[in-house]
């Protein structure tokens, strides 16, 4: 497979989800995680619907995220 083939089918598969309503703080990071294994730092997480979460306080703290830019 090409890498373009490759990159039009992450795209793609991306762009085209259904919306996953976050239940609360563990499940969003548990929801992140798994994007980012799957589709890298590049993932789009705009399938996910965090209006039920109030509290996003230290979202991130014990996570490890290693970016590249391109």
């Amino acid at each position: 497979m090409s890498l373009n083939f490759i990159y039009k089918l992450t795209n793609y598969l991306s762009k085209n989800k259904k919306t996953i309503i976050a239940q609360d703080k563990k499940h969003l990071q548990a929801l992140i995680k798994k994007e980012m294994l799957f589709f890298g730092s590049q993932c789009n997480l705009n399938h996910i619907d965090t209006s039920v979460i109030t509290d996003m306080s230290c979202l991130f703290k014990d996570s490890f995220v290693i970016c590249f830019w391109l």
